[in-house]
């Protein structure tokens, strides 16, 4: 509806982390493709180990209050081409009614779907108590439309489903998000994400371990790993998951596909729950999902 509030969720490194005025992703992902990976990974990146879907004390959180404007990327995972005019694109709302909701695209999707909670609820209280003198002929109150880039369609369908959103939410968009996980995760996490043509110098292992040692603390690429068939066998015809004990992929440590597994497993039975109270099954919100054709993903992964 046009009166609703429109809360934009960007994706995997779609929101800058700042620290002392540095751009911490930013900085050091110029470091490792320019002096390679001998380039010392700022303190602010790394996340204490077991954190689970808990926040990091100060040491660790740097400012996560600003959407990316310019392109970036984490070598072998994801890019991301910035925001710059993300407003316009969604049609220009008036003022106050546009909310965007940067976040550290590190943290456990969990975690970030309740803080997302948070925001939505007093941002729509404001808006509720704004909205007349934009709309004073609306049809009902305002509700939410949750517009949702790559990764962050997996916080905003979080949210709704295991955080209690649904009552409020008009619409959900999902533009290119991973519903089911990323081949490319398991090749970050096993030290396998850049190919030796991609890297600087002839040899790729040094700025995968860097890549790797990075990438295991960060609880959102864990639950990034795909849990449908993406593991090809040699000699097998049928495609295989990443739980699948008789053909374990080797480096991949346990826990984070059981994150995996759990993270994905909580939204499908929520959403399950869910149905059998929804008026004819149907979803109390209208769902778009929009895939591109123009970058193709990779969907498997060979042991």
């Amino acid at each position: 509806m046009e009166h609703d509030l429109v809360v934009f969720v960007p994706g995997f490194l779609g929101t800058r982390l700042t620290l002392d005025g540095h751009d911490l992703w930013g900085e050091y992902s110029e470091a490792l493709l320019g002096r390679g990976p001998q380039a010392p990974a700022p303190a602010g990146l790394v996340l204490p180990p077991g954190l689970g879907d808990g926040l990091p004390d100060a040491r660790f959180r740097p400012a996560a209050d600003e959407l990316l404007m310019v392109p970036d990327a984490m070598p072998g995972l994801l890019c991301c081409m910035g925001y710059p005019d993300i407003r316009a694109a969604l049609g220009d709302p008036v003022e106050g009614q546009f909310v965007p909701f940067p976040y550290d695209w590190r943290l456990s999707h969990r975690l970030i779907a309740d803080l997302l909670k948070v925001r939505v609820e007093r941002e729509l209280a404001r808006w509720s108590e704004q909205v007349d003198s934009h709309y004073p002929d609306r049809p009902d109150d305002p509700q939410v439309v949750l517009v949702c880039h790559s990764t962050g369609g997996l916080v905003g369908r979080h949210y709704l489903e295991c955080s209690g959103g649904r009552e409020t939410a008009r619409t959900l968009v999902t533009l290119g998000t991973p519903q089911q996980g990323l081949a490319q995760a398991v090749r970050l996490l096993t030290g396998k994400a850049v190919g030796a043509d991609e890297a600087p110098g002839a040899d790729a292992r040094p700025l995968n371990e860097a890549l790797r040692d990075l990438a295991l603390g960060w609880p959102s690429v864990a639950q990034l790993l795909p849990v449908y068939d993406a593991v090809r066998v040699e000699g097998r015809s049928r495609l295989r998951t990443l739980v699948d004990r008789r053909y374990p992929v080797p480096d991949l440590p346990t826990a984070l596909v059981e994150d995996a597994v759990s993270f994905h497993s909580a939204f499908q039975q929520a959403r399950e729950a869910h149905r059998h109270t929804d008026t004819g099954g149907r979803l109390p919100y209208e769902v778009l999902c929009v895939g591109s054709t123009a970058f193709p993903t990779e969907r498997t992964v060979g042991l």
